[in-house]
């Protein structure tokens, strides 16, 4: 299994949205690019660990066989766009939609077959099957803005990005998993 990202989202905040809270006068502008390269950083930091996407984000999931069913691993999921796979002769298909279910409410979210139907026969290869989804939050939750302004404002003040600051994990709930504020 292997997936790929597509297109990403924008950072969620500007220099301009950190620079209060990390000390620094709003018309200052000198260390915006230090600002944006940290939220970048952060970001990508607490999106790595929590496993979700935090702006509308285009994914490649691939796969070497049909499993049960299709777990897709960064959410929250918005959309599926296809399933594409290689058929037993080695060319490529794609699924009609209608021969699968989309199951956005699971977390995460999964494809299975329609009832009383089952995934199509493909080629034995590997990345035999691949599935293009959208993910991301339409709005983001103020908790992750929250533990990105506190996580760019403890490595601006360290000038370093090292280790989430104290209290992010927990902000966030990464250590008992509850993303139920999707």
């Amino acid at each position: 299994m292997g997936i790929q990202q597509i297109s990403g989202a924008s950072a969620p905040l500007t220099a301009a949205d950190l620079r209060s809270v990390c000390s620094i006068d709003a018309s200052d502008t000198s260390f915006d690019g230090d600002l944006t390269n940290l939220i970048a950083a952060a970001n990508n930091r607490i999106e790595d660990m929590s496993g979700k996407a935090f702006g509308a984000q285009t994914w490649n999931l691939a796969l070497d066989t049909f499993p049960d069913s299709i777990e897709l691993p960064k959410g929250p999921v918005t959309a599926v766009a296809w399933i594409k796979y290689y058929d037993t002769t080695g060319t490529e298909q794609t699924l009609d939609a209608s021969k699968y279910l989309v199951d956005l409410i699971s977390n995460p979210a999964r494809l299975v077959p329609v009832p009383g139907l089952s995934w199509p026969a493909a080629q034995t290869r590997p990345n035999a099957i691949t599935v293009q989804f959208t993910s991301g939050y339409t709005t983001i939750p103020p908790k992750i803005l929250q533990a990105i302004r506190t996580t760019v404002a403890a490595w601006f003040q360290t000038r370093e990005t090292t280790d989430l600051p104290v209290g992010v994990a927990e902000m966030l709930d990464l250590r008992g998993g509850n993303w139920g504020f999707a």
